[in-house]
């Protein structure tokens, strides 16, 4: 078969499309200012007090910063997988204030971290959400109140496919979607095989608490 240079041109064109087709869609980039949050508002890459964010000591360029008890809705829109990181900003000014982040994936939790403080170490979060048409990105007080909770989701971004990326929506309420986990998925967002450690998870469980921001 006689190759021209009209085919060649044609093959490149499909080349590029397909690569260009899919790719990440960084959570900074959408619309935060849908998020309902406990103090302030969402912040894109800069923390609540207007300085970078931080965490345990390392500093990050993307991002964003919400204050519990916080929720931000996302249609994913054929979104694959979601992948960040989750943690306490340097920001907060008392040390022994506890957080845990919540992703729910249409009305159902599907990951939480261990409770955070200030000065831990952010977690990793890699999901795939190929199964979920909406995603809740939540962060809970846990039992101590909303006091100072400065919390970051950290290089948060969604691999896609689609040519319609990812959008926050307007607040879906669904109603205590954490009960509809089991509390082995809260030992497993603690990362850790000391049964001390998932009995921790299991109080977690108990203890989550299921209002809504206002």
């Amino acid at each position: 078969m006689k190759v021209t240079a009209f085919m060649v041109w044609g093959w490149i064109g499909v080349f590029c499309a397909a690569t260009a087709s899919a790719g990440e869609v960084w959570l900074s980039q959408l619309d935060i200012s849908k998020t309902r949050q406990g103090w302030k508002e969402a912040a894109r890459d800069f923390n609540l007090l207007g300085r970078r964010l931080s965490v345990a000591g390392q500093t990050y360029t993307n991002g964003v910063a919400t204050h519990s008890l916080s929720e931000l809705y996302v249609e994913l829109r054929g979104a694959t997988r979601f992948i960040a990181e989750a943690g306490v900003d340097d920001s907060s000014d008392q040390a022994d204030k506890r957080m845990v982040f919540q992703v729910i994936a249409d009305d159902r939790l599907i990951w939480q971290s261990r409770p955070l403080r200030r000065g831990d170490r952010a977690v990793k979060i890699d999901l795939d959400v190929t199964p979920y048409t909406h995603l809740l990105l939540r962060v809970d007080p846990w039992q101590d109140g909303n006091a100072a909770d400065h919390a970051d989701w950290l290089n948060a971004r969604f691999i896609t496919a689609s040519d319609q990326p990812p959008r926050t929506i307007d607040s879906l309420r669904w109603p205590n979607a954490w009960l509809r986990a089991g509390c082995d998925l809260c030992d497993a967002g603690r990362q850790s095989r000391h049964s001390r450690t998932r009995s921790r998870g299991r109080k977690v469980c108990r203890r989550i608490g299921t209002d809504h921001p206002g």
